[in-house]
């Protein structure tokens, strides 16, 4: 069985979402990132060989 995700409000205003208890003056991106995934993340870049679509019009 799998685990319903809860995206209601409710979920929101639990502690770990808490920004203002945690110090800062704005929700940071960081922050949501952090308790969303647990951790640091990172960007991952990927050569697929293309070239620019600007470029190629």
């Amino acid at each position: 069985m799998k685990a319903k995700l809860d995206n209601s409000l409710s979920s929101l205003t639990t502690p770990e979402y808490d920004w203002r208890a945690a110090g800062l003056p704005y929700y940071a991106y960081n922050f949501y990132l952090k308790n969303r995934f647990g951790g640091r993340i990172q960007k991952v870049s990927i050569d697929a060989g293309f070239t620019c679509p600007n470029v190629d019009g």
